[in-house]
């Protein structure tokens, strides 16, 4: 009896394998996932699971105190179909591409937001019932119908018209975050419904990260009293959608534009930061005093770090944190990190350069009558010769303003906590203001006085004279007292009264810029008068015109107008006006030059652009003229001021088809910055602006001799001369001086050959089936990018990213090609070929995936202290604009000059320096000119080697 009840239960055991094995069998070949995006890899997190916005990493609870929540059994097969009413997504590690088996997940609804135009995660939306994965990491999610009003009871609601999900339900564990962009997921869903599948769609999903940040001193010893804040850069459009519910940190700017500003973070606290006692009485910003009133103060996101200068952050996302650090004797400092799995540890340091303190006298004559009247504090950010764009607080913010009580003959002012760099402190609506620029070096103590009252006031005569003759009229600029910009003012003298007009200006120091002359330092006192005298250097010049090219600019023996019009500040300021009455007066026709006569001018010393206008003909360039001349000036075919002669000749046109011939400057040849270029340089987005252009102006002047004859005027160098002829033309680049010769055969050749650029020559028979567009992601590389560069025999240049062919002169190409390559973290690697192409027949296929490639240098170029030294005014810190641009010259690419527009670093913690850095270029020879107009000896020539980085620094005077 025994033995039968053991046999039954040894069948019916074997009856449970089998069926146990069946059911298994089902479950192992599980269908490969559709994958909606690419993810990056890294180590997976260890077991830890946090929830967003918890303030601590607490331990996972046990699995025995989740709830019951039986996980969905699949179906056999799985049937993906929204039609059926039912879609499978898969939950998948992002680190170890696993599926999370019998995981109790959150379901996070999505949607649009209230105005409909946004698609993303629903803060205020009302989240299931937690559900559990299957075996295989597998959710089901209802579906409602496409038609009709939607379920709200379903998990995912579709839009027709939009051709996407309207409504579904993303499911997440706790203590982990999405790396799928919602609208991707609901698209993918939706495409459902035209081509079920038996595969579920993937979620991939990361653990949060946990994050230690201390605070300290050089020395190591804890800030304890400093204040922190934590941002996360997001690294996509798709993460901006999760990231407000899954993180509770402030997201900073995508690093895909611009890493966040640590002197925007220095801006918002500089109210803050700085203290201002009057008589003792601490006094609050006055901007910042109104939005307490107005109860709109910001909340700019910094915590204390407690006693021993440590915070913990929990529920971070596992991409880069920049945290913010400001201490009141510190000021600012920020750090960076790219999370790990786990814990994360990121040190911020706060350097020794330590704020400085101001104290300032003010003193009144007479004392103020009512000495309650408020009067204006402010302190504002500025350079050695005033305010300047490029400044890091150039936009908003820059200036403090306190209201303090006028008070009696004397009282003091105390700022604590301002950074170190050069500072304007005014009183600015006094008088005629008083102010005082001042330099503050790290941990300074400073006292300066400002000086009050009616009694104090100065007056200040310049007397501006030409040739021992003073005036009528003249332009100057003002630094110094009250106003923190370049003061324009204008000096007026009345020959019939002998007086010159004097000018009100507060007592300390001032500097005068007058045209012609070297800036002009001078200190005033309290209720002085005081005049100077100022000799501008003028010559006295003879201009003439040859016969010969006065007859090309009009008739023969026919006058030639002459105009000089100055370049740069003092363009038609009232000194030239003033002197061209003075020649006015002495000759009423001293601008028309006659063939072979002469007029004199009194010409300022300086740069001018000069014109020559005929009745037909006209020509232009430009003159400068210093202390040693030229004294005379004669315009003839040989040579005009400053330019040099290119002869252009045209063989074999027809008569009656005169071409059409034009010329420029050759600007394409500048090396632009490709659009890689940006992505991997750090570059701020402000300042940007340099004081002109990138290129010296070059004024290149056509004058046709004859027929078949062109002469070009340009100063030496290369321009672009294009000969159009219908529909068909060619440009030629000549160097100047010299001789271009222009076959018409030419122009009927540029048709006939072509260039075509090909990632890869798919088939041979066809090269228009070529493969230009790469396939990623390929050893880890996600796309890659071509930026192409030909030059020929003759100087034709041409660039371009565009795949299709193109026209070329017949001959030898010198090609180089930029490429770069994304990977799938989001870095950048840059590479650069060059070689050469032989172009014959019509077509000329070129392989760009066969050639061979060599890694870019990089280069940072640090500019130090003033600049020429040689030179009346600083090219890098006197104008208002910006440093006057170095040139970068790139000798082994024909003399290009490379793009310099963008300052990485401008008077960094006010020291006199600005930087180009992280700057991605061709491997070869460049000559650095740090200044216009630089002596050779002030030059610098230089190699940069694949792959290798370099820095140059230029230490001024």
């Amino acid at each position: 009896m025994k033995t039968r009840h053991l046999l039954g239960s040894l069948l019916v055991a074997g009856a449970l394998v089998a069926v146990g094995l069946w059911l298994s069998s089902g479950t192992v070949k599980a269908p490969q996932p559709q994958v909606p995006e690419a993810t990056s890899c890294a180590a997976p997190a260890n077991d830890v699971h946090t929830l967003p916005g918890r303030s601590q990493v607490n331990e996972a609870p046990p699995k025995n105190a989740e709830p019951d929540i039986p996980p969905e059994p699949p179906p056999a097969p799985l049937d993906n179909d929204p039609a059926a009413g039912r879609v499978w997504l898969r939950v998948v590690d992002a680190d170890t591409q696993q599926p999370l088996a019998d995981t109790q997940v959150e379901l996070f609804p999505a949607g649009r937001d209230n105005n409909g135009s946004t698609f993303g995660y629903l803060n205020d939306a009302t989240r299931p019932a937690p559900r559990r994965t299957d075996a295989e990491g597998r959710l089901a999610l209802t579906v409602s119908p496409l038609e009709g009003e939607p379920d709200e009871d379903a998990d995912v609601a579709f839009d027709d018209f939009a051709r996407q999900a309207s409504r579904l339900y993303v499911p997440v564990p706790p203590g982990w975050y999405p790396l799928v962009g919602t609208f991707r997921l609901g698209l993918a869903i939706y495409e459902l419904t035209a081509k079920p599948t038996d595969a579920p769609i993937d979620v991939p999903v990361r653990r949060f990260a946990s994050l230690t940040v201390n605070v300290r001193d050089q020395s190591g010893v804890p800030v304890s009293d400093a204040q922190l804040r934590l941002n996360v850069l997001t690294d996509s459009y798709e993460d901006t959608d999760w990231h407000d519910v899954f993180s509770g940190l402030p997201r900073a700017e995508s690093r895909l534009f611009s890493p966040p500003k640590e002197d925007a973070v220095e801006r918002e606290l500089l109210p803050r930061q700085i203290v201002c006692k009057w008589n003792g009485e601490e006094k609050t910003e006055a901007e910042l005093q109104e939005e307490m009133e107005d109860g709109d103060v910001e909340d700019l996101g910094f915590r204390p770090v407690g006693s021993f200068g440590t915070t913990e952050f929990d529920a971070l996302p596992r991409l880069t944190v920049v945290a913010f650090a400001w201490h009141r004797l510190y000021g600012v400092v920020s750090a960076r990190m790219d999370l790990g799995a786990d814990a994360n540890t990121l040190e911020v340091v706060f350097p020794n350069t330590r704020t400085a303190e101001l104290h300032v006298r003010v003193n009144w004559s007479p004392k103020p009558d009512n000495p309650e009247d408020e009067i204006e504090v402010m302190l504002t950010d500025s350079g050695p010769y005033g305010r300047t764009g490029p400044l890091k607080y150039a936009d908003e913010g820059t200036q403090l303003q306190w209201e303090v009580p006028a008070g009696d003959e004397s009282s003091e002012l105390v700022l604590t906590g301002v950074p170190a760099g050069w500072w304007h402190l005014a009183i600015p609506d006094v008088g005629p203001g008083a102010g005082v620029l001042v330099e503050l070096a790290p941990g300074e103590s400073k006292t300066v006085q400002l000086l009050l009252g009616d009694d104090t006031v100065c007056r200040w005569t310049p007397i501006i004279r030409c040739d021992g003759e003073q005036l009528a009229e003249a332009d100057l600029v003002l630094i110094g007292g009250g106003i923190v910009w370049r003061n324009p003012a204008a000096v007026r003298y009345d020959a019939a009264t002998g007086k010159t007009s004097p000018i009100e200006l507060s007592p300390g120091e001032w500097t005068a810029l007058v045209p012609t002359l070297p800036p002009f330092h001078f200190t005033l006192k309290p209720g002085e008068t005081r005049s100077d005298v100022f000799e501008l250097k003028v010559l006295n010049v003879q201009f003439a015109i040859s016969g010969e090219l006065a007859a090309l600019l009009g008739e023969p023996d026919e006058a030639v107008g002459l105009e000089l019009e100055a370049v740069g500040d003092w363009r038609d300021a009232a000194h030239l006006r003033s002197l061209r009455a003075g020649m006015h007066t002495r000759d009423a026709g001293y601008e028309q030059l006659l063939p072979d006569a002469t007029t004199t001018w009194f010409v300022p010393t300086g740069e001018y652009e000069w014109s020559l206008t005929g009745s037909r003909q006209k020509l232009k360039g430009r003159i400068r003229f210093s202390a040693d001349g030229p004294t005379k000036v004669k315009f003839d075919l040989q040579s005009l001021p400053g330019c040099a002669v290119l002869e252009v000749e045209l063989v074999g046109f027809e008569a009656d088809q005169q071409p059409q011939v034009t010329v420029d400057d050759a600007e394409g040849l500048c090396i632009e910055p490709a659009d890689h270029f940006l992505s991997t340089s750090m570059y701020l987005e402000e300042p940007t602006a340099l004081y002109h252009d990138l290129f010296d102006p070059l004024h290149a002047s056509l004058l046709q001799v004859d027929g078949d004859h062109y002469v070009v005027f340009a100063p030496p160098g290369t321009v672009a001369v294009q000969v159009k002829s219908g529909d068909r033309y060619c440009s030629s680049l000549a160097k100047v001086p010299g001789k271009l010769v222009v076959n018409a055969k030419r122009l009927a050749e540029s048709e006939e050959p072509e260039v075509l650029f090909v990632e890869e020559l798919a088939n041979a028979d066809d090269p228009y089936a070529g493969e230009n567009d790469f396939e990623g992601p390929k050893d880890g590389i996600k796309e890659i990018r071509y930026d192409i560069e030909m030059y020929g025999d003759d100087g034709w240049f041409w660039r371009s990213t565009d795949w299709s062919a193109f026209d070329v002169p017949h001959g030898t190409m010198r090609v180089i090609v930029h490429r770069a390559e994304y990977l799938e973290d989001d870095s950048c690697r840059n590479f650069v070929a060059q070689f050469e192409v032989n172009v014959q027949g019509k077509l000329t296929v070129v392989e760009l995936g066969k050639q061979k490639y060599t890694p870019y240098a990089t280069l940072d170029l640090v500019f130090k202290g003033h600049g020429s030294p040689e030179q009346c005014e600083d090219a890098w810190w006197f104008p208002e604009q910006g440093p006057r641009a170095p040139r970068l010259v790139a000798l082994d690419m024909g003399q290009r000059v490379v793009k310099l527009d963008y300052l990485s670093e401008y008077m960094p913690d006010g020291r006199l320096e600005f930087t180009f850095r992280d700057m991605l270029l061709p491997p070869g020879h460049y000559r650095l000119i740090p200044w216009p107009g630089a002596a050779p000896k002030d030059c610098r020539e230089f190699s940069l080697k694949p792959g290798e980085h370099s820095t140059i620094i230029t230490q001024g005077s």
